[in-house]
């Protein structure tokens, strides 16, 4: 889908920027690049739609090499999302979304539906915030309608330059799970410049790492993280070398049923004392809560219990809910078990029910097992 041949950029003075990088994006791939500030990621990827043009090489997009095409047609049909968002706050965000469509000709009740339907896609409800003005939103609002925006013409391809940088760390968090379930459903070849190897890793099909202007690795997570190319890759991923690897290992079944059988589910409606004296039978430390209507509510320790007497459970379980899902990484697990008290966190599904359990027991040999760790050392390094 994008392909770079001998890329290069020399600005004023003989600053070269960019050296000869050749790379092949195919269709559907979200393709990270990262490197140190100065490494000549951004002026890369803005060679891309040419707000920056190349002094050598060639940028073809789907065969066709764009160096010669118009850069103001070349930029109508490429999604583009920046760290700052660049919304009109004079315009309502509906305004800002369908802005690409208005210039395009396109008229006004089809871009507004255009603009209703992403907002509905990116999580913020069409009728609450289709007319309102940026200067109403949070940076994290702001920066979801930035992305319906850029995929407000549906282009084939989508530039991120540093799109979650501004914000703070937990809507940063929140954002780029959300954006990690939104590449599924938008199918869109995306390049995506970041200085945070975490999001990297977090969002990327593949990983190209720069420095001084050069593509120095090419790899999937996976392989990066296993096989860094040289020492330069292994400085750069330093010390969170591990961590990143619990965020590429897929939590195993194993993982994520522990001691199924073993754990009570209880419903909502019951009290405290009720489920006690389960607990006492079952010689359990904690139960499940599970309500018909949401799903899994909580989970209540026998101390909590014990202290509740004749409340319904409703009323003991704590209104942040730490629940994994399905397919939660190694990494999620961790943090989910440090983040409770209890004994375990419940893994649910999409519709919110039980499937299972993790417990810090089964967490920490699958920890060991993904870091090649047998008795407190490393092994085979």
């Amino acid at each position: 889908m994008i392909r770079l041949e001998k890329l290069c950029k020399t600005f004023a003075g003989g600053v070269e920027a960019v050296r000869d990088v050749s790379l092949h994006i195919p269709e559907g791939e979200t393709f990270v690049l990262i490197g140190l500030s100065g490494c000549g990621k951004t002026t890369t990827l803005r060679m891309i739609n040419r707000l920056i043009e190349p002094t050598g090489g060639a940028v073809f997009l789907g065969g066709r090499d764009v160096t010669h095409a118009d850069p103001v047609k070349l930029r109508r049909g490429i999604g583009y999302v920046i760290q700052d968002i660049g919304l009109f706050p004079h315009m309502t965000v509906a305004a800002n979304i369908g802005i690409v469509l208005r210039l395009c000709g396109v008229p006004r009740p089809r871009w507004t539906s255009r603009a209703a339907e992403l907002l509905d896609l990116v999580g913020l409800p069409a009728d609450e915030y289709l007319h309102r003005y940026p200067g109403e939103l949070s940076g994290g609002q702001q920066q979801r309608v930035g992305v319906a925006r850029a995929l407000a013409a549906d282009p084939p391809v989508l530039l991120m330059d540093e799109p979650f940088g501004a914000l703070d760390p937990i809507t940063r968090e929140q954002l780029q799970a959300e954006f990690r379930s939104l590449e599924a459903q938008i199918q869109k070849t995306i390049v995506l410049v970041t200085h945070d190897i975490f999001e990297a890793v977090l969002l990327g099909d593949r990983i190209g790492i720069m420095a001084e202007g050069r593509l120095v690795q090419v790899a999937s997570p996976e392989e990066l993280l296993a096989r860094p190319a040289n020492q330069f890759v292994r400085k750069f991923l330093g010390r969170h070398r591990f961590q990143l690897q619990l965020t590429t290992a897929e939590a195993s079944q194993g993982t994520l049923d522990d001691g199924r059988a073993d754990v009570l589910t209880v419903p909502a409606e019951m009290s405290a004392a009720q489920v006690t004296a389960h607990l006492e039978r079952h010689d359990l430390e904690a139960v499940v809560v599970e309500d018909n209507g949401s799903g899994v509510v909580g989970v209540l320790s026998a101390g909590e219990l014990s202290r509740g007497g004749g409340a319904p459970l409703t009323d003991l379980v704590a209104e942040e809910v730490p629940v994994l899902p399905e397919d939660a990484s190694l990494l999620d697990v961790v943090r989910a078990l440090n983040a409770t008290q209890t004994a375990l966190v419940p893994v649910v599904n999409s519709e919110g029910r039980l499937t299972g359990v993790a417990t810090r027991d089964s967490a920490a040999a699958a920890v060991a097992a993904a870091l090649g760790l047998q008795d407190g050392r490393e092994s085979g390094q």
